[in-house]
């Protein structure tokens, strides 16, 4: 498990970038990566992004903002090792920042949990902007952040301990448990056997509930509680209001009903209905609540084969001639969409380097008039004292450069540039396959799964009915 935050850097982040790297907290330095800059030479990195937006934009203020961010990603005591770490860091950083900015990233394995920090420039390397650190962006770091922990195997922190409650609600779960999710479960299973909004009451009733539902809104009280809940979408849900249970009542008398139609042609009208209902559905059997009672036992298994039912008919009448059919294409949809899936990891790898690619071009041709005067010059070792800075950046981007078979001129910065655009369509075009296939299989999908729960509550009652069948043959042995 990883937690993250942001923190706003207003000085310069030169200070900070040396806390990080401190050798004493990153094994001799062995765990710092940087992409785009040098721990070094951090005040004129950062000061020429800067200066690039600011001019590009014909802002006079260099300095306007938060001049970098500082990013933390905390990992859970003895869940993950340094090396780990420090790898799930630099992907998490890639994504986050998308090539765009220069960072530093150290981790940190002085203390009891391992912890990462990324100090990175808030203007981007192709001096269009500054980095926004909205809530929105706040949720796509998380939501990053957890994918990967998820691909490592690492647990995921709960968001729901982090939402605000009710202080009622809030109070009841301070004591270790909250009657709400019992409320919810109770009025879902008794919809569930209820034939009439009055039979529901009842069923509530028989299980210990005090019901009012001569006011505004109904409430129940639990049986052993002194207060009632009422059945508003702001307490218990959209879905326990008298309105929307008497809605959910009724659509699932509508289900069971509509089967005495589909001898004679049905209206525009009752198409638009059959399609607003619910979709046939299956009941878990090996819920706790299902295995509990003989009754609802009962009901679930009659519940569910006339919604297998339902379901054959309804794969029917999507050209399917057999749940055969219907995994297979579940399988070559699942297929497809892995596969664009890594095309697009391998063009977000590819934007990510061109983005880096440019920033070094960018480099490399600005300073290359250092280059060229310290060649010149005739105390090659005064020139080179004071434009130390330039020239080692210079010579990193030149290294780069060579490394990458590219050459520094402006025609490669310009294909580069254009190249950017290209795979950004290309991403953008594989989102958008990705999202056609997963609308044409959604229904598809949902009845595989739901036929998959079918066969297994079935396997689980074949196997009942043996280990009785074959107890009643041990009895009749015995005597």
């Amino acid at each position: 498990m990883a937690i993250t935050k942001i923190i706003n850097i207003v000085a310069h982040p030169q200070n900070a970038v040396d806390y990080i790297c401190n050798p004493d907290k990153t094994d001799g330095q062995t765990l710092i990566y940087t992409r785009g800059c040098d721990i070094k030479n951090i005040k004129y990195t950062f000061d020429s992004l800067q200066r690039g937006v600011y001019e590009k934009r014909d802002i006079t203020k260099m300095w306007q903002g938060n001049k970098a961010y500082h990013l933390v990603q905390s990992f859970k005591p003895n869940e993950v090792d340094a090396d780990t770490a420090h790898k799930i860091g630099i992907e998490w950083a890639d994504k986050v920042l998308e090539g765009k900015y220069s960072y530093v990233l150290s981790t940190h394995i002085d203390k009891g949990h391992i912890h990462n920090h990324i100090i990175f420039c808030s203007a981007d390397n192709m001096g269009k902007g500054r980095y926004h650190s909205c809530t929105k962006e706040r949720y796509r770091r998380e939501h990053l952040n957890d994918e990967i922990c998820r691909q490592y195997g690492l647990s995921i922190p709960d968001k729901s301990k982090t939402a605000s409650l009710p202080y009622n609600q809030w109070e009841e779960k301070k004591q270790g448990f909250n009657w709400y999710i019992k409320i919810r479960s109770d009025i879902d299973t008794c919809i569930d056997l209820a034939q009439s909004f009055e039979d529901f009451k009842l069923l509530l009733q028989d299980r210990g509930y005090v019901i009012n539902d001569s006011g505004k809104y109904i409430t129940f009280k639990p049986e052993g509680k002194e207060r009632a809940v009422r059945g508003k979408s702001s307490t218990l849900g959209d879905k326990y209001t008298r309105e929307a249970i008497q809605e959910r009542i009724d659509n699932k008398m509508f289900n069971k009903k509509k089967q005495t139609y589909k001898s004679r042609p049905k209206s525009v009208m009752e198409e638009d209905i059959l399609k607003a209902t619910k979709k046939p559905s299956i009941v878990d059997l090996h819920r706790e609540d299902i295995q509990g009672s003989v009754g609802l036992t009962r009901w679930a298994r009659r519940h569910n084969l006339n919604n297998a039912n339902d379901l054959l008919n309804l794969a029917r009448s999507m050209g399917y001639s057999s749940m055969q059919a219907v995994s297979l294409r579940v399988r070559n949809a699942d297929a497809r969409i892995e596969e664009v899936k890594k095309e697009n990891a391998k063009l977000e790898n590819q934007l990510v380097n061109t983005r880096t690619a440019i920033n070094y071009m960018r480099i490399y041709l600005d300073l290359k008039k250092y280059d060229n005067g310290y060649r010149q010059a005739n105390d090659k070792e005064l020139f080179f004292e004071k434009y130390e800075h330039q020239l080692m950046r210079f010579d990193e981007a030149m290294q780069y450069l060579k490394a990458a078979g590219l050459s520094g001129s402006r025609d490669t910065l310009i294909q580069l540039q254009n190249s950017i655009g290209t795979i950004e369509n290309e991403i953008a075009n594989n989102n958008e396959s990705l999202k056609r296939i997963n609308d044409d299989i959604q229904d598809t999908r949902y009845i595989k799964e739901q036929w998959d729960l079918f066969e297994s509550s079935s396997r689980m009652t074949n196997i009942e009915n043996e280990m009785k069948h074959n107890k009643i043959k041990s009895n009749d042995i015995e005597h």
